[in-house]
């Protein structure tokens, strides 16, 4: 454990750390989604990370634990290439246009009120407690993800692969909204949805990450290699405890957590500065 935990965090700080990368995986393993929503407050609030810089090494984390699962599914096969299609290409477009275009022109200093300044790195970690409140919810209910059987436009299916990039792009995570939105639109099993989104996570969040890379001089590759090797051992662990433990039992527990985490980065940003 001391050989892990790096250097520049304290004792405290880096075994929280050190489980808080474990607790992503494992979750990433036993849910196929949800993990990565919790990298950025994990980097931020345990590591010491900014906001947009967290955001853009989410992307890393979650690019390689991805792959690692959708190998699995690969050899499984239960991965969907026309949902790949139709999901993907879409997505793809939105994570590149977050990421090459819209957060570049946000300015770091977006508005001041007195002493209290809103800057980038509030704004991405306000956007994403928005989005763990509202995802909380669905968790909570614990009610399975199920298809209508209704054909589905698509139009509405390029529209929600476009949200869904937008979410991965600007906040480095996306799955705990892919998979149950597949599910609904395209008429296909939850273990056919949890291997076509991880696909499309690796490859949304790898391409975001290298349009990052490409302007970033600084990146902490140590940072990120000890972080997301501790998320690979989770999500070996999480894959292989799924077999015993059903998700339906395991979503409404963490979707309090979620809700728990996402209300506590709404009023720091917002009132605790």
């Amino acid at each position: 454990m001391v050989l892990i935990i790096p250097f520049y965090l304290s004792l405290q700080m880096g075994i929280l750390s050190v489980l808080g990368a474990l607790f992503m995986g494992l979750l990433l393993g036993l849910l196929g989604a949800g993990g990565g929503i919790l990298t950025v407050p994990i980097l931020v609030y345990w590591v010491g990370v900014d906001g947009y810089t967290a955001s853009a090494y989410s992307l890393f984390v979650v690019f390689v634990t991805a792959f690692v699962g959708a190998v699995s599914h690969i050899i499984r096969k239960t991965i969907l290439i026309q949902a790949l299609f139709k999901f993907g290409i879409p997505s793809l477009v939105s994570v590149f246009i977050s990421r090459a275009f819209i957060l570049p022109l946000i300015p770091n200093a977006i508005f001041s009120f007195g002493d209290w300044e809103f800057t980038k790195n509030h704004l991405i970690l306000f956007l994403l407690s928005l989005v763990m409140i509202w995802s909380s919810v669905s968790m909570i209910r614990s009610q399975p993800a199920t298809s209508d059987g209704k054909q589905v436009s698509s139009l509405r299916i390029i529209m929600a692969g476009l949200v869904v990039g937008l979410i991965t792009g600007v906040l480095g995570a996306g799955g705990f909204v892919l998979i149950p939105t597949m599910v609904k639109l395209l008429n296909i099993s939850i273990k056919q949805a949890i291997g076509t989104s991880l696909s499309i996570i690796c490859i949304n969040t790898g391409i975001g990450f290298f349009i990052y890379s490409r302007t970033a001089h600084d990146i902490d590759w140590h940072l990120l290699s000890w972080f997301t090797a501790l998320a690979i051992l989770g999500i070996l662990l999480g894959g292989y405890l799924a077999k015993w433990v059903p998700d339906q039992k395991l979503k409404p527990i963490f979707g309090w957590f979620v809700l728990t985490v996402g209300i506590f980065i709404f009023v720091k940003e917002l009132f605790l500065q």
